[in-house]
Formats: C-alpha cells, sequence, structure tokens
C-alpha cells in the first residue's frame, strides 16, 4: 500500500508563530462542493499516523494532514514567561484553520472543513468545530470524551482509577522544565513504553507506525523542543482548555439530559471498547451534539484486542465507518 499517495509537502507560517509542516491532497478528482478533509494526529505521533489510511479516502476529497504545531516537523515557539495558551486547542485550531485558507481558500473563498481528529487532534478537532460552526462542516472524534470529563473522573469516590490511568496527564503538565528533562534523559524507553502501553495485544509487536512515532523524539537536534512542545500541549490541556470546555458548557457536573446540546455540525464518534469501559461515549457526545437524527453517529471500533489507535491497529474498519458517514452526510446531499 503506497504512503501518502499524490500528496505534496508545503510549510505555511502563521501569525501566531507557529510553522505548520502539512501534507495535502488537491485531487483532480475533487468536488468543489465538498470540504477540506483535514486530518489531525494525538500524541506522541505526526501527521505520518495517517499515510496509509489516506488510501481509505475516496479520490474526489480534498485532504490535509499537518503536524500539530510544535510536533514532528512543525514549531511553534514556547511563551517565555511560562503561559501555554499558545499550545492551547483553540490557538492550535485557529493555526490550523489558517493553514486550511492559505492551501485550499482563494480571494473570496474560505474553504468548509471536515475535521477527523484522533487523540489530541480529536481535541483540536472539536474545540475548532465549536468556535467556528460556520467553517466546521462535520467533525470525527476518534477515541476520546471532552477534556473536562477526564478531569472529572479523577476523584477519591471512584477510587482514583481515572488518575491511575491517564497519570501522564499530570506528569507532563508539571511545571518546565521537569517532564521535558525527565523524558529527555531516555526518550527511546519513555515512548516505546508509553505506546506499549495504549496498544491493544491484537496488534503486532513493534510495528511500523511505533517506529514513526517514536523517531521525531530521538532526532538530536530536534528533540528536546518536540519534548517541550508535547508538555506545553499538557500544561494547556489542564489550564486553557479545561476552561475553554467549561465556558463552552461542556461541563460533567450539569445533570445527564440537562447539558445543552453544543455542535451544530454532525459528528462521527469512533472508540475502543476500553474506553467505552471507562466512561459513557455514547452519552457524552449524543448529549453535546444537534438533537436532529443521525447528526451524531457513534460507533465502537475493534474489541476487546484493540487499543488507543485505532486507525493504526483497525485501518479498514475505520476507513469503512468514514465512507460510510463521508457519503451519507456530504456526498449524497
Amino acid at each position: 500500500m503506497a504512503s501518502f499517495p499524490d500528496f505534496h509537502d508545503v510549510y505555511t507560517d502563521c501569525p501566531s508563530g507557529a510553522r505548520v509542516f502539512s501534507r495535502l491532497r488537491a485531487s483532480p478528482d475533487s468536488q468543489a462542493n465538498l470540504p477540506v478533509l483535514v486530518l489531525l494526529h494525538g500524541y506522541p505521533q505526526t501527521g505520518l499516523l495517517f499515510k496509509y489510511f489516506v488510501n481509505e479516502i475516496p479520490a474526489r476529497w480534498r485532504v490535509l494532514v499537518p503536524d500539530l504545531p510544535g510536533y514532528g516537523n512543525s514549531t511553534k515557539p514556547v511563551d517565555p514567561a511560562g503561559d501555554s495558551r499558545a499550545h492551547s486547542k483553540r490557538a492550535w485550531a485557529q493555526d490550523i484553520l489558517h493553514v486550511a485558507d492559505a492551501l485550499f481558500g482563494g480571494a473570496a473563498e474560505r474553504p468548509r472543513l471536515v475535521v477527523f481528529g484522533h487523540d489530541r487532534g480529536a481535541r483540536v478537532a472539536y474545540r475548532l468545530a465549536l468556535d467556528q460552526p460556520a467553517r466546521v462542516a462535520g467533525a470525527a472524534i476518534l477515541d476520546i470524551v471532552p477534556a473536562s470529563y477526564i478531569w472529572g473522573a479523577m476523584r477519591l469516590e471512584d477510587g482514583h482509577r481515572e488518575t491511575l490511568r491517564s497519570h501522564h496527564w499530570i506528569t507532563l503538565a508539571a511545571p518546565r522544565p521537569l517532564p521535558e528533562t525527565m523524558i529527555a534523559a531516555n526518550p527511546e524507553f519513555y515512548f516505546k513504553f508509553m505506546l506499549s502501553k495504549w496498544t491493544g495485544a491484537g496488534s503486532p509487536h513493534a510495528p511500523e507506525w511505533v517506529g514513526d512515532a517514536i523517531a521525531p523524539y530521538l532526532e538530536p537536534e530536534r528533540s528536546w523542543d518536540r519534548i517541550v512542545a508535547s508538555c506545553e500541549d499538557y500544561r494547556a490541556g489542564a489550564t486553557h482548555d479545561l476552561a475553554d470546555d467549561l465556558a463552552s458548557g461542556i461541563d460533567p457536573r450539569k445533570a445527564p439530559g440537562l447539558a445543552k446540546p453544543l455542535f451544530a455540525c454532525p459528528l462521527l464518534i469512533l472508540s475502543s471498547q476500553h474506553l467505552r469501559a471507562r466512561t459513557d461515549v455514547d452519552g457524552i457526545w449524543t448529549a453535546l451534539g444537534a438533537p436532529e437524527k443521525g447528526m451524531v453517529q457513534s460507533y465502537q471500533i475493534g474489541d476487546a484486542s484493540t487499543g488507543h489507535f485505532l486507525v493504526n491497529e483497525r485501518q479498514a474498519e475505520v476507513g469503512e465507518r468514514t465512507r460510510a458517514w463521508l457519503k451519507e452526510v456530504f456526498e449524497d446531499k
């Protein structure tokens, strides 16, 4: 299977100071009325997450695959004063919107987007959908629930099971430069250990995509900057992202059924059995989505042997669900 067939590489400078590396496909078979499909990776991966998955996307779709700011070949300055706002999902969403406009927009055109995100990329996707409802035609959210629900689940009443499960949320959010220094002492061990904990038992040992994920953190010239950026991502997650969730009305303290629908666009929710065992994935996203029939479609991917990396571990199944959703929601209209 070809890796990124018919794609080309480009760098885009953003007003925020970010320089975003992307792979894009402006397909000659694309239909002008279709949105641009934006594929957003998570931690600790890069856009290489999707290097084979793009073969699952019909050729008529224009596709944008960026490295998130600070990850992979993308860069973004860190605030020397210690504020992590630049690496919040709201700030990253603005960067990604600028990239899409620069690469697919025209003098009088601002393309509509379908944002498809896994892990941290899914958090960028839902933030972009909330902040830019006129620009986001749909959002696919892979193996997460909103940040406020994860933080809310870290409580004594539940035996702190979620705290132990999501320990990296706390470790990576620790003050500079503690986590960076610890990880940089042996990045290969750290990232291999973490990836092995999140990968399902049904996945082959040390597959190619694990090497793709780890390689950027082992490059002598850029390793430190990438580790710092990933920690800034989680520092923002513990502060700005949480505050933005709550301010938007994504609040797990609200009684079930009383949450106001927040997402105006169709949502595709794909999740692992492991996440579904920990939290009410269907209930959370259905309550937050538009109430019209079919606006929120939620499916389990794989079985107990499937881990967190749905695109890598169950590419064909994710591709099938994605194509069906794109066809039903966008192509058949």
